[in-house]
């Protein structure tokens, strides 16, 4: 184990530095070999070292790529009806044991003093309106339900919690190492 020490910090730090650093430097490697072997007329000579940063710029390109594609809004489907939703609502409900539970974890595990009643009708728009909310009075209503669920109401107004709201959050893909 690593002792709780600066030189065990800055040598952590310095692996997560190098890692995060591989790719960008790998592709600016493999560029200048493509670049350079261009200029030359024999192919150029293949190692283990040049086939791993080939290997890794492949993926840092495909990730760049792939994570502007990630950052496109999502496609809904048409909006279901009134009597839709609230049967869907009371399906959920009815499969939910503990509600307190349930919504924390969809509040990445905060405590209910730091949900907001707000925040969970966000919650509530996008589960059951995918973030298209057309009746404010549906949804106070399936508010309401969920704290008579929950055994109490929730603080007015957005508290400190934010939850998951997978099709409309932004998703940050990061760089990882083939090492």
């Amino acid at each position: 184990m690593l002792e709780n020490d600066w030189a065990s910090y800055l040598s952590i730090r310095a692996a997560i530095l190098f890692f995060h650093y591989v790719g960008p430097v790998c592709t600016i490697y493999t560029s200048f070999l493509v670049l350079r072997s261009v200029q030359r007329v024999s192919p150029p000579e293949y190692t283990l070292l040049r086939a791993w940063a080939a290997a890794e710029s492949a993926c840092f390109v495909f990730l760049l790529w792939y994570r502007t594609q990630l950052q496109h809004e999502a496609t809904h489907p048409p909006l279901h009806s009134a009597d839709e939703r609230i049967a869907f609502f009371k399906t959920v409900r009815a499969h939910i044991d503990d509600m307190t539970a349930f919504v924390r974890g969809w509040f990445r595990g905060a405590e209910m003093n730091d949900i907001g009643r707000d925040d969970l009708k966000l919650f509530l728009d996008w589960a059951f309106f995918e973030g298209r909310a057309d009746d404010e009075d549906e949804l106070e209503d399936m508010t309401k339900q969920v704290e008579d669920s929950i055994g109490h109401g929730l603080t007015p107004g957005a508290g400190k919690a934010k939850s998951l709201r997978l099709t409309i959050d932004p998703i940050e893909a990061q760089w990882r190492s083939l090492v």
